[in-house]
């Protein structure tokens, strides 16, 4: 249950890859969501070639859409030197072009992607959780676009060690009931419904029917643990057997 209510910033991180980059990095939606914003354009010269997304304030794990901008390869370079004042240009550049408004943040397009973003980080929870790969062809996936029904897809092993239908929400303003309608409604047989939802910069909850998160505390609480004292008789038992033993 813990694994379920760990705080995330999806925007921000969620986790590091082996180059020192956020996890966010290695999903090319995205890089060509950033790039989709700028018109396929350096932001910096107007070049349309050769690009590359830079991150505005130098640190890698920041892969918040407002850190990010896409530049060409040669301005990308000149901006490794002098970076104090880089940084200050670029994020004067971007408050311009945007107008200062939260980039995207209200566009139909910015909050799929969110959406996208969250249901990847519950097939990875799922995946360490059950220890079984996640990804297009595999056990646990997301969603396709345009299809209905859940927004983790679990099959196999995979829905049998993991029995919830999981509904996935990244919205800035909840409308719970209407979330936990649309879960029951894509519930599959013999599971139970999960929800999971996310603002930004707030920990994601998740929600579950009060009898099956009860249910959960008891079947945890039931399972057996040996007692202190247990340990203890059983090296002595060993001890005494031990001792019995022809020399």
């Amino acid at each position: 249950m813990e694994e379920w209510l760990e705080q995330i910033i999806l925007l921000g991180g969620g986790g590091i890859t082996h180059d020192g980059y956020c996890f966010l990095w290695r999903d090319s939606e995205f890089k060509e969501l950033i790039r989709n914003r700028d018109n396929h354009t350096c932001v910096c010269c107007g070049a349309t070639e050769d690009l590359v997304i830079h991150h505005i304030d130098y640190n890698k794990l920041n892969c918040k859409e407002d850190n990010l901008a896409t530049v060409c390869r040669s301005c990308n370079g000149k901006a490794n030197f002098g970076r104090r004042d880089w940084k200050v240009y670029y994020k004067q550049l971007l408050k311009n072009l945007y107008l200062g408004m939260a980039m995207t943040a209200n566009t139909t397009r910015s909050k799929k992607a969110k959406g996208q973003r969250l249901q990847k980080w519950m097939c990875s929870k799922i995946s360490n959780l059950l220890n079984i790969p996640w990804g297009k062809d595999e056990l646990i996936s997301t969603r396709e676009s345009g299809l209905s029904g859940t927004d983790v897809r679990l099959v196999g092993e995979a829905q049998k060690q993991f029995p919830f239908s999981v509904e996935a929400k990244y919205q800035e303003t909840w409308s719970v009931p209407s979330y936990i309608r649309q879960a029951k409604e894509n519930q599959k047989e013999g599971t139970n419904w999960l929800l999971v939802i996310k603002k930004n910069r707030q920990e994601p909850i998740v929600v579950l029917d009060a009898k099956v998160f009860f249910g959960l505390l008891s079947k945890a609480n039931s399972t057996p643990q040996l007692t202190r004292k247990e340990p203890k008789l059983i090296l002595k038992k060993k001890l005494t057997l031990k001792r019995k033993e022809p020399q």
